[in-house]
């Protein structure tokens, strides 16, 4: 399973039981809940040049973009998908929210571009608002790859009750946008197993 985070967020602490849990339920920022089947969603205007299929871009109306043209249900987990919205959540930068399908047509990850370093403190106060306070609030310091600055983006995580995961990060090093991303039940365990075999290595390389 390819999870749609940023590298940075591999160095986050685990999760310790105990912690706070977010009150809310698995609210969905864009009216896609993970964890159940992606409702149906047309496919975007494609067109056809050479015998290859592309997509036209800038949408009206909601549609998704498959990362093969046609290809629906995708056929490997693996692969991330956009889907175009008419009326984004307030703080995406785009238009789009990126998203992983299982083979089964359940989605398992959802994650929409904020804008950033500017945005920030807003963004998380926002996701306070719905998801109450989160169980992970932290200042990331690290090296802008574009400027070679300092910098220190804001990443943010609630375990909610359903045992799905909202995490939020306010800038990476390697892009200009931050982003928001919830997290199915089954893709939750996946990520804090991956962190328990990343925090089991470095321990045993000391």
């Amino acid at each position: 399973m390819k999870i749609f985070q940023p590298a940075v967020l591999a160095a986050c602490a685990l999760l310790v039981a105990g912690t706070a849990c977010a009150q809310a339920g698995p609210l969905a920022l864009h009216d896609l809940p993970v964890g159940k089947p992606l409702r149906a969603v047309p496919e975007c205007a494609r067109t056809q040049a050479q015998g290859t299929w592309t997509y036209a871009g800038r949408y009206r109306n909601e549609c998704i973009e498959w990362l093969v043209p046609g290809r629906q249900p995708p056929a490997e987990r693996s692969e991330i998908h956009r889907i175009y919205l008419p009326s984004p959540p307030a703080l995406s930068k785009g238009s789009y929210v990126n998203l992983e399908v299982g083979n089964d047509g359940t989605l398992m990850q959802t994650v929409v571009m904020t804008r950033g370093l500017a945005t920030q403190a807003q963004d998380l106060a926002s996701l306070i608002t719905l998801y109450g306070r989160p169980a992970v609030n932290r200042v990331v310091t690290v090296k802008d790859d574009d400027t070679g600055k300092t910098i220190a983006p804001i990443h943010a995580e609630w375990t909610l009750k359903d045992g799905s995961m909202v995490i939020f990060w306010g800038k990476t090093a390697d892009i200009e946008t931050g982003g928001v991303g919830i997290y199915s039940p089954a893709s939750t365990r996946e990520i804090l197993e991956e962190r328990k075999r990343d925090a089991l290595k470095e321990a045993a390389s000391k």
